[in-house]
């Protein structure tokens, strides 16, 4: 009949598009993999001619590899922030062994993942949570480092002027 399919079709371009979201998202590294589910559950639907259940299969894989993808980029941005943070710890002579556990941490919990509405996908958010809370943790430490560097400097800066001030008087820090 006609009218079932132009359903067909009309779910058969959703499972296309959803398809065509995929096939874009692959480029990233993000895990995709519930999202390619959804959509091999959408075919599979539509092959048993169940319309309403294929569409929203469709539509729901579309969104999620959005998600998935999303939330990705802002666990990397996470990661990138405390990589450099890190790497200004180390630069000042700070031990990095926290941050560092941070992100095996973030990395194991990303790999276990979690369930969303019965879906076993990346626990990209609490990844990116993890990260950002040791990245917040470290800018505080890197401003304190900063802070006490300053006094040291201007203590130093007192002294020299007290030695040029006082050439024969002995000052040490």
């Amino acid at each position: 009949s006609r009218l079932f399919g132009k359903r067909a079709e009309e779910v058969g371009e959703a499972i296309a598009r959803a398809q065509a979201v995929l096939d874009l998202l692959k480029l990233s590294k993000a895990d995709l993999s519930a999202a390619i589910r959804l959509v091999a559950q959408a075919r599979e639907a539509l092959a048993r001619k169940e319309y309403d259940s294929a569409q929203a299969l469709a539509v729901r894989a579309e969104a999620l590899a959005s998600s998935l993808e999303e939330r990705y980029r802002g666990a990397q941005k996470a990661l990138s922030a405390l990589t450099g943070i890190a790497k200004k710890a180390r630069e000042i002579g700070f031990g990095t062994s926290e941050f560092d556990a941070a992100v095996a941490e973030a990395r194991k919990v990303a790999r276990d993942g979690t369930v969303e509405d019965g879906l076993t996908m990346p626990n990209y958010l609490q990844a990116r949570a993890i990260l950002e809370a040791a990245g917040t943790l470290g800018a505080d430490l890197l401003k304190r480092a900063q802070a006490v560097a300053n006094e040291i400097f201007t203590a130093e800066l007192a002294l020299d002027a007290l030695r040029r001030a006082h050439p024969d008087a002995r000052f040490q820090l």
